[in-house]
């Protein structure tokens, strides 16, 4: 975690390592976040805002909630009100920890139906 970093640099007083930390933290927005966010706008706002948000919480947090700003993104793209979530955005609002809803398979659909149309649902 970002903070422990910060405090064990800060501890001992060793101003090389925070910079090393902040390297860090930039190479990981390069290699691991930029080139996986499904919308590629705004690229000098969201490194900020990965930085801001590594303040509070691991890469691996950020990056497990990638898949679901993906699928939000393809299920929103084919709206008529379209607009794009900017990974800045996405970032400063952590939604990395939105919860998102189950998506009922065809298979759950046709048993509901089924359920419903023996009545067995209330």
């Amino acid at each position: 975690n970002l903070k422990e970093e910060e405090t064990q640099t800060s501890n001992a007083k060793d101003y090389g390592t925070l910079r090393d930390v902040a390297q860090r933290i930039i190479e990981e927005f390069e290699e691991l976040f930029w080139p996986n966010v499904p919308i590629k706008i705004g690229k000098g706002d969201a490194r900020e805002a990965y930085i801001k948000a590594r303040k509070k919480t691991s890469k691996e947090e950020i990056l497990a909630g990638l898949p679901k700003y993906k699928d939000y993104e393809e299920g929103r793209s084919k709206q008529l009100d379209y607009r794009p979530l900017h990974p800045a955005t996405w970032l400063n609002q952590e939604r990395w920890t939105d919860v998102v809803p189950h998506k009922e398979t065809t298979a759950e659909i046709a048993a509901r139906y089924e359920a419903g149309r023996k009545g067995i649902l209330k």
